[in-house]
């Protein structure tokens, strides 16, 4: 009820001061309305099998519009250049035929990939893995670049610095990625990682300068330290891309939604709240104790919207 009472205020006041034509869709729309005009993903981990195993058909019939492909990366290590490049052509050429949009990607992480190693040869060597992923977009149309702003542990004597390093790699990658057109999101992170916070995050990609570059992935079940809907009401406008799970509040669990203790409508309500225009991707493909298939893990998104 208040929330329709803001947003209502707010339109009268936009429509005085705008004209109707600059306003956003969101101020004219219910919550479900605005849900309807979402599209939903999910994320499949790719190292580079063989397409069937992918069961993309499957995805698309389920009802998923788009895909975060997350990249193994010890399959990435054991493949040449010419064995990916043929398999994301072949990729391709499916997801355009079934009508699949790759919209994000998530580059590996840890190890070589650790953009906050305090070793600074070490974090330029990780900046140079990284860049590569970006030049996919011309291959597979991929917009958003999924990067984790450190591996684990941390010691809190080296916080400071792991956390310097880290916002300097970021300026350095989204230099690059601004001249590519494409967007870097960073992942919210559990337990000692950097970005375990949504002040600390906020910290990350405010420090960078970028905000049409830079944004924030919103991990649901990486939120161990505020709920996940205070986590979405703290970093507001910045959530460009998000990996939708569930949890026991306790440790990351990547269960399916409503099997642990995350209150969903609460957390769909202030991302509607920050004008966030989709998609509604799953990081998940498994219930607590067996494996979801893609239409059961769609079913959680029917649950959602049928909550408003």
């Amino acid at each position: 009820m208040n929330e329709t009472i803001t947003r209502r205020k707010a339109l009268m006041f936009m429509t005085t001061v705008l004209g109707t034509t600059a306003l956003p869709y969101q101020l004219f729309a219910g919550d479900k309305e605005i849900l309807e005009k979402w599209k939903v993903g999910r994320h499949l981990g790719i190292r580079f099998q063989p397409l069937e195993q992918l069961e993309l058909e499957n995805v698309r019939k389920a009802g998923f519009q788009c895909i975060e492909l997350t990249i193994d990366r010890n399959a990435y290590a054991r493949t040449s250049e010419q064995q990916r490049f043929d398999w994301y052509t072949a990729l391709k050429k499916q997801t355009d035929t079934l009508g699949l949009e790759l919209r994000s990607l998530h580059v590996p992480f840890a190890g070589c990939w650790d953009v906050s190693v305090q070793n600074e040869e070490a974090r330029i060597k990780a900046v140079q893995n990284t860049i590569p992923f970006f030049d996919l977009k011309e291959l597979l149309g991929v917009h958003f670049y999924n990067i984790h702003p450190s591996a684990e542990p941390i010691k809190e004597e080296e916080r400071s610095k792991r956390l310097e390093q880290s916002i300097k790699s970021f300026k350095e990658l989204v230099s690059t990625a601004k001249l590519k057109g494409v967007c870097v999101v960073v992942e919210n992170l559990p337990r000692t990682c950097l970005g375990n916070t949504s002040t600390e995050i906020i910290k990350i990609v405010d420090a960078v300068g970028e905000p049409e570059t830079v944004r924030i992935c919103f991990d649901s079940n990486h939120t161990l330290k505020e709920k996940p809907e205070e986590f979405v009401a703290a970093v507001g406008n910045r959530i460009a891309s998000t990996h939708m799970n569930d949890y026991d509040g306790l440790d990351e669990k990547h269960w399916l939604l409503y099997e642990g203790v995350i209150n969903w409508k609460s957390v769909v309500s202030e991302l509607i709240k920050t004008g966030y225009p989709g998609p509604f991707v799953f990081e998940t493909n498994r219930f607590k104790n067996r494996t979801a298939s893609s239409d059961e893990i769609f079913a959680a998104w029917i649950r959602i919207k049928n909550s408003f």
